[in-house]
């Protein structure tokens, strides 16, 4: 319990108002097909999120969310999005993030490979126009 909360900790310094608390209660009230996930959907509602960035969208029934104004968005779509709206500040955080893969440090092609096999095929291909920059 110490180390979760010493995470949240770091998290919240990390991304300021990142920590959602109070949701639980909403938890019984909400019906998804896998009940796993409830607490997922009772933060969103809590947080005022407008969507729900997962691979497990199938998970999500559109109905129970469109209760609550919330939408589900493939974490591929997602990214691309935000390469689209915010090129130069995601290429930023790219490249940093490739910057900090150490054991082993990828090359900017193994990067593109690893995030192709994580199921984000379109935004590899967005990024690609971008590799001398990452």
């Amino acid at each position: 319990m110490e180390q979760l909360q010493a995470t949240c900790v770091k998290m919240n310094v990390a991304v300021v108002d990142s920590l959602v608390i109070g949701y639980e209660d909403l938890i019984v009230s909400l019906h998804l097909p896998d009940p796993d996930d409830r607490h997922v959907l009772a933060v969103a509602i809590r947080s005022d999120a407008d969507a729900i960035i997962t691979f497990n969208q199938r998970d999500f029934d559109d109905a129970e969310l469109a209760k609550y104004d919330i939408y589900t968005e493939h974490p591929d779509e997602f990214v691309s999005n935000m390469i689209t709206l915010y090129t130069p500040r995601v290429i930023s955080a790219l490249r940093e993030m490739r910057g900090r893969l150490r054991n082993p440090p990828k090359t900017v092609d193994d990067f593109l490979k690893t995030l192709h096999q994580q199921g984000l095929p379109q935004t590899v291909k967005r990024l690609s126009e971008f590799s001398e920059s990452l």
